[in-house]
């Protein structure tokens, strides 16, 4: 059976479009060389709980490199998602930039690690 940590549900993404303009609006802007993330803080219930969400426009090359990124931010998610901003909830939309270098896993997650595992 597995763990349900380690599950990326519907309840861990943002589906609204107005999800996406409240995290852009007011959410806290972080750039790096390949991303800019928005971190949206939110008062909730729910201890701890957050959710993704990826924006990756045409400008990040063809349909099969946007859909590649888009894997491997949704499984650096899952794996890390109890130890991303921790005690805290949030919204986090990951926005991909123009010229993205970033082509594995290790690459991206070194990348997001640097933002997104800091005390907040």
């Amino acid at each position: 059976m597995m763990s349900t940590r380690f599950l990326f549900t519907k309840n861990d993404r943002l589906l609204k479009p107005a999800d996406f303009t409240a995290a852009f609006k007011e959410g806290k802007k972080t750039h790096t060389k390949n991303f800019m993330v928005c971190i949206f803080k939110k008062t909730s219930e729910q201890t701890c709980k957050k959710r993704l969400g990826i924006s990756v426009g045409s400008i990040a090359g063809n349909a099969v490199r946007r859909n590649k990124l888009k894997r491997l931010i949704r499984e650096y998610f899952r794996l890390n998602k109890t130890r991303l901003l921790p005690k805290i909830t949030a919204d986090i939309v990951i926005n991909v930039k123009k010229g993205n270098q970033a082509e594995y896993f290790k690459d991206i997650a070194i990348e997001l690690n640097k933002i997104l595992t800091t005390s907040y």
